[in-house]
C-alpha cells in the first residue's frame, strides 16, 4: 500500500501537469461566460 507520503509526492508533480495539459479552461471560461 501506498505510503500518505508518497501520495503527496506524487501529486505535487502530477497537478501542474493536468492544469497545464489537462484541465479544461477554454471549456469552462466559456461555460462561465455564458458562451461569448
Amino acid at each position: 500500500m501506498a505510503s500518505t507520503q508518497a501520495v503527496v509526492l506524487n501529486l505535487e508533480d502530477t497537478l501542474p501537469v493536468y492544469y497545464a495539459r489537462l484541465f479544461p479552461f477554454n471549456d469552462y471560461y466559456r461555460w462561465l461566460s455564458y458562451g461569448k
